[in-house]
């Protein structure tokens, strides 16, 4: 800890499908992150993220159904909170860091804003630095990646550039360069150059006004769907490749967690047109359910939930839009 008493809590952003969830993967088997908290906002109803993560760190916490930078910022210190409630008790060994994952359209400004001018978490807590992952594939296809994107590039104290076994060389030198000239004050490294352990003192994020309400997340919304019983991987498959084709531009991101009928949970992650490999997870966490999280841009979110009732038929899914109000098949 940089102070006594004082742990010090990293802020992780970046666009949605950058790559935030591996890198805290990653940044959780070291040794020197031991005893770490960590925080996952998540934008639609269902948390997923977390699932990944409780299967590195027990301590993993989810603030679902908004974003960090809005909606959910009490969430945040009352976590934080209860955290701490919860050392003081002894029934978790002490915390000596606390990582929190932000949503891929959080603006840093105001979650750091909001961290530093609580008087209680001060005595507590540090923030330290704003972690913000790139996605050089997404940058190499569409290099105009949205006001929030920009945003979080300027709030960063570490620029981590992710994907880049994805493009060449000279595509991933250029984006490095282009971010420098956007923040010339944040290194720009890969996830294995990260070094946690130099002290900061203010984070970049505290000098930079918050984005103005009618550009943050114009436009975007969220659905939620959980399906009951297996679901038929290939047809579920088919019907991810034919949304993305006829959507991909549109949909900012899509998480699913899959019982696919073995004993390991699949999980699929797509961005934009880009499907990513599937993984398995060791274990369920909680209970065996399949379970969708679909973030667009510019598209009802009722369409994308009418083509999945279409294309799984019979399995009739029940869908909750992140606004709340639940969507019950025909």
């Amino acid at each position: 800890m940089s102070v006594a008493g004082v742990r010090p809590l990293t802020v992780v952003s970046g666009a949605l499908g950058s790559g935030k969830t591996t890198l805290l993967r990653d940044l959780l088997t070291r040794p020197d992150l031991r005893s770490t908290a960590v925080l996952v906002n998540e934008l639609g109803e269902i948390g997923l993220d977390h699932h990944q993560l409780r299967h590195v760190d027990e301590r993993t916490v989810v603030l679902p159904g908004g974003c960090v930078c809005c909606a959910t910022r009490s969430d945040v210190e009352s976590a934080l909170h209860e955290l701490l409630a919860t050392e003081e008790a002894g029934h978790v060994d002490p915390v000596r860091r606390v990582l929190l994952e932000t949503t891929g359209l959080a603006d840093p400004a105001p979650v750091v804003a909001t961290l530093l001018a609580s008087p209680t978490l001060r005595h507590h807590f540090a923030v330290d630095r704003v972690v913000v992952t790139v996605d050089a594939q997404a940058v190499a296809r569409d290099a105009d990646q949205g006001a929030e994107w920009l945003q979080q590039v300027v709030c960063a104290d570490l620029l981590v550039l992710t994907k880049t076994d994805l493009v060449t060389a000279a595509a991933a030198r250029e984006l490095a360069a282009r971010l420098r000239r956007l923040n010339p004050a944040a290194p720009v490294v890969s996830r294995a150059e990260i070094d946690l352990a130099a002290t900061r003192s203010v984070p970049a994020a505290a000098a930079v006004p918050p984005l103005p309400a009618d550009r943050h997340l114009s436009g975007v919304a969220s659905t939620s769907v959980t399906l009951d019983g297996p679901v038929d991987w290939a047809a579920f498959a088919v019907w991810v490749s034919a949304l993305l084709h006829a959507h991909g531009d549109r949909i900012l991101r899509m998480k699913a967690l899959l019982d696919t009928g073995g004993d390991e949970p699949v999980v699929l992650d797509a961005v934009q047109h880009v499907v990513h490999p599937p993984r398995h997870l060791p274990r369920w966490d909680g209970p065996r359910a399949s379970s969708l999280v679909v973030i667009t841009r510019d598209l009802p979110p009722e369409r994308v939930v009418a083509a999945l009732q279409r294309f799984l038929g019979r399995r009739r899914p029940a869908a909750a839009p992140a606004g709340g109000d639940r969507v019950t098949p025909p």
